[in-house]
């Protein structure tokens, strides 16, 4: 319940409530430049995923040698 109610609910709230323009600002024209990175595949691709991956792996390793000194 605690997971639910401080961690899943304020991300749906934010979800269904945020928007920078309505659906009739974003089907006009000079509105279509926010859709570009999108269809571009700018802010998401392959690169982009290994190297998040890649940050993952080095994160969790930084946290397992500092657990592992700090209990020695």
């Amino acid at each position: 319940m605690f997971n639910l109610l401080f961690a899943a609910l304020p991300i749906i709230a934010f979800a269904l409530f945020d928007y920078e323009y309505s659906a009739r600002q974003s089907m006009n024209i000079k509105y279509k430049e926010i859709y570009k990175p999108g269809v571009n595949n700018d802010e998401f691709n392959q690169t982009v995923y290994f190297m998040t991956i890649g940050r993952g792996f080095m994160y969790g390793f930084i946290a397992l040698v500092v657990i592992f000194f700090l209990l020695e």
